[in-house]
């Protein structure tokens, strides 16, 4: 098992399914939610100083603890990252960032879903730490409800 599916499964067999429901149909605090795709920066403006830029080649949207969602980007050399925190309609507060399996705390930040035709055809997430501003830029290419 690659060491990202494995973070992925050890986040989601830790934690309690909510049924809070948010984020349209496809909602990550119901079940888990696979996307393929990919980060993509193209005309967006220069990172500002101690903004990072992740890169990823698909996301995972899923239901954590007290209702929060995590939305998990795996990287071409499948490592993960993410962010997690509660949802209110379709944008995501940001409490935590996890970085290699451990999380820090965030100090503010928010990922917002886009949608096309009632599917995810976009994910946006920028949050802040003590050390920098984490953003990703998703595009989705297609979804996988409940990650089949």
């Amino acid at each position: 098992m690659k060491p990202a599916r494995i973070l992925l499964w050890a986040f989601a067999a830790a934690l309690p399914v909510s049924a809070s429901g948010a984020w349209g149909q496809d909602s990550p605090a119901d079940r888990m939610i696979m996307l393929d795709g990919r980060c993509d920066y193209a005309g967006a403006p220069a990172p500002a100083p101690h903004e990072l830029r992740l890169d990823c080649k698909s996301a995972v949207l899923m239901p954590g603890r007290e209702g929060d969602v995590l939305v998990q980007f795996v990287t071409g050399n499948d490592t993960a990252y993410g962010f997690a925190g509660p949802v209110s309609g379709d944008v995501l507060t940001v409490r935590r960032i996890y970085l290699t399996g451990k999380a820090i705390p965030a100090t503010g930040g928010h990922c917002k879903l886009f949608f096309g035709q009632e599917e995810i055809k976009g994910l946006t997430c920028v949050a802040r730490a003590a050390d920098a501003t984490y953003v990703a830029n998703f595009h989705a290419a297609a979804t996988h409800p409940d990650g089949g």
